[in-house]
């Protein structure tokens, strides 16, 4: 066959496979298509009891000692595989009761009784594995522009977004020159975006005021009534140091990979601790920050602590003037 014959072959060959495809209705063929759901459900069937046992492992290693800490969001997600899972378990443990009965009752020759066991151990395996075989409900599409969930907060379902672009003149991630510097990022400008995010979301005109209703609005809600902040009470900032992973807890210093990625910016940290120091009159040995799985790098403790010296800055095993994590 010559090179030209062969070409135009494969090329046959290849409209007809496009051909089937179509009368498939795009599809791939039904038998590649079986295996391809039996794969994923094998998948899913090992999948669920190991996020399951995650699931309890997390919930029970964090809200134990804790168990105010049920009500954090990754609490709430974790708690119905937990439970799901812990009810699998049970129904299991049923399952193979049963057939252990069964076999007893075989082995004496008590045939209706071991039926019957033998009949609700399949039962129990049988719906234990149906909600990870029926396939997903399809969800509600989202409509435009539609709220999701009870809106909450002093101005209930407000999120305010502060843009200026005069904040930095970084050149990103390849540049040469750190971004946490003050050369590249405007402490004056960044204190002036504060101040409007702070004034946005309480919709008030001065600082005082919108600090003012925040704090009450947060009492309020606790059931403290409706006070502002009272000297001699604690505040606790929790900041996402998130890129601070695996750093070194000893020079606080980040990894090298990631020393030019942008974590929380000390120049917003030094703001927010000015506007409570300075506004709401929070005395700076009351003010605790930090993020108590992360180090307190050095980049935003050299550069705020100088101006805030008896703030305490947390850290996730202490250490350079830091305290260990939150309690």
């Amino acid at each position: 066959m010559s090179e030209r014959e062969n070409l135009a072959c494969r090329h046959s060959d290849a409209e007809a496979h496009e051909a089937h495809i179509s009368r498939q209705g795009g599809q791939c063929c039904p038998e590649a298509q079986r295996w391809f759901h039996c794969l994923r459900h094998f998948w899913m069937r090992l999948f669920f009891p190991l996020v399951g046992l995650f699931s309890v492992v997390w919930f029970l290693v964090r809200v134990v000692p804790k168990p105010s800490r049920a009500a954090y969001p990754c609490q709430r997600a974790a708690f119905p595989l937990a439970s799901s899972f812990v009810l699998w378990l049970v129904g299991l443990a049923g399952s193979i009761a049963m057939f252990r009965k069964a076999r007893r009752y075989f082995v004496h020759a008590r045939l209706v009784a071991a039926v019957m066991c033998l009949g609700l151990s399949v039962g129990i395996v049988w719906l234990l594995l149906d909600p990870v075989q029926r396939p997903a409900a399809a969800m509600d599409v989202p409509l435009p522009n539609l709220p999701l969930g009870v809106a909450r907060g002093v101005q209930p379902g407000r999120v305010v977004w502060i843009h200026d672009p005069n904040a930095t003149d970084w050149d990103g991630y390849n540049s040469t020159q750190p971004w946490y510097d003050d050369a590249h990022t405007d402490p004056a400008v960044v204190q002036k975006m504060v101040s409007r995010a702070i004034r946005g979301l309480a919709g008030e005109s001065t600082e005082a005021r919108a600090w003012d209703k925040l704090l009450r609005y947060f009492n309020q809600v606790r059931g403290k009534g409706d006070v502002g902040y009272v000297a001699g009470e604690k505040v606790a900032i929790k900041i996402n140091n998130t890129l601070c992973y695996n750093a070194s807890t000893t020079t606080f210093e980040k990894r090298s990979e990631n020393r030019n990625r942008i974590d929380n910016s000390p120049q917003m940290i030094a703001a927010l601790l000015g506007q409570l120091v300075n506004v709401v009159g929070v005395a700076q040995q009351d003010i605790s920050i930090g993020d108590p799985g992360r180090i307190m790098p050095g980049f935003i403790y050299n550069r705020v602590h100088p101006q805030f010296p008896d703030v305490c800055y947390l850290a996730s095993n202490g250490g350079l003037a830091r305290l260990r994590g939150f309690g």
